[in-house]
């Protein structure tokens, strides 16, 4: 049975959250006339331990790729391009705030680490560039998280750290506050959540791509981005973001009516829309656009794939708090990957911003004494 049933044509999104004594958060759907309950797991820091070492015991590259990065990696510029790139730590503006009320000195340690990280990539471009073009690697990305590049011969798409992210556990004041290194691994915990998700519940509208741990040798195997890159299945035929975006928009019928002005789910699409509702919530995924979610033609049908699996600024880097992500965390990316789905579906600007002020509701501290919404006739 779903877990996520939306199988009215009226996607009509509200939610009333609560955190179970189980670590289970409930969110009530509404669609339509029909109140729909779905469950969305919060591990427990046992679970996210044993689930790391069901990771690290089934996502280890394939013996080719393992041995395509080592080759990379004999060059001795791998040193200075991808074993040793100058961190940037990436600081949110709350906890900026925090530091400089609180720990003003070490604000100022991590400004001028951040100066001198930028000051070294900014000289390394050619010599960057010269490392690809010798190695025939393809440049896709090096201004987010991750440097990402590719080999024609490839089958893969490999992820290098950039960022480190700082976390202060939401307190200035208190030590330590340590720079997180599980932030671009996990992307391979929460694919094979997904994968795993896409297999127990028969999912067949959303691929499985599938993400591999490459350990570093001469490294300890314990799980963090100093120990491992990623690589990335690489997936044939994307289509371009203008037309992803069209693919994504035809999921509804824009055709107004006299009743309902509601965005309205098209038929044929009811499935896959279900379907891609439940992986997102399964992994509480949040970037949601069409750089990072992808419709693509398999096995005769169309089907959505999720590019990026990587979770946002984890904090800690101990192991206590590894992948333990606590409601408040599930509930703040679930909501804004619905924001993401919404304006990626609705072309329409009045029905996005129709559906985004309902996602809105998602947020638990606006939640406190909701009442069911009206359904509209």
């Amino acid at each position: 049975m779903n877990i996520f049933d939306i199988s009215s044509r009226y996607l009509v999104v509200v939610a009333v959250i609560a955190l179970g004594a189980a670590g289970v958060l409930t969110y009530k759907f509404y669609c339509q006339t029909e109140e729909k309950a779905i469950k969305i797991r919060v591990l427990t820091p046992e679970q996210a331990r044993a689930f790391e070492t069901k990771v690290l015991a089934e996502c280890q590259a394939p013996q080719e790729v393992q041995e395509a990065v080592e080759a990379l990696l004999a060059d001795p510029k791998s040193q200075d391009f991808i074993l040793a790139i100058p961190k940037l730590v990436n600081i949110s503006g709350p906890v900026t705030g925090r530091l400089q009320k609180h720990a003003p000195d070490e604000l100022a340690r991590l400004t001028t680490r951040n100066e001198k990280a930028r000051t070294q990539l900014s000289k390394s471009v050619k010599a960057r560039e010269k490392f690809y073009k010798k190695h025939g690697l393809v440049n896709l990305a090096d201004d987010a998280s991750n440097f990402v590049f590719t080999a024609d011969e490839w089958n893969f798409v490999l992820h290098v750290p950039r960022y480190e992210w700082y976390d202060d556990f939401g307190d200035g004041a208190k030590p330590p506050m340590v720079p997180s290194k599980y932030q671009t691994v996990s992307r391979v915990f929460y694919g094979k959540q997904i994968n795993d998700f896409i297999v127990q519940h028969n999912i067949t509208r959303v691929y499985p791509i599938k993400q591999w741990l490459v350990h570093i040798p001469g490294r300890p195997k314990n799980l963090n981005d100093e120990n491992y890159l990623v690589a990335v299945e690489k997936v044939a035929d994307l289509p371009a973001d203008r037309i992803n975006l069209e693919r994504f928009q035809d999921l509804v019928d824009n055709t107004p009516t006299t009743r309902d002005t509601k965005p309205r789910i098209k038929d044929e699409w009811d499935k896959l829309v279900t379907e891609f509702l439940q992986v997102l919530s399964e992994a509480a995924l949040w970037d949601i656009n069409p750089k990072n979610v992808y419709l693509i033609e398999r096995d005769g049908m169309v089907k959505a794939v999720f590019l990026n699996t990587e979770k946002p600024g984890l904090g800690g880097g101990f192991d206590k708090n590894f992948y333990h992500m606590h409601a408040g965390e599930v509930s703040s990316n679930l909501r804004t990957g619905l924001e993401g789905f919404a304006t990626m579906i609705t072309g329409d600007p009045a029905k996005r911003v129709q559906l985004l002020e309902m996602f809105k509701k998602l947020d638990p501290r606006k939640m406190s004494g909701e009442k069911k919404p009206a359904t509209g006739k």
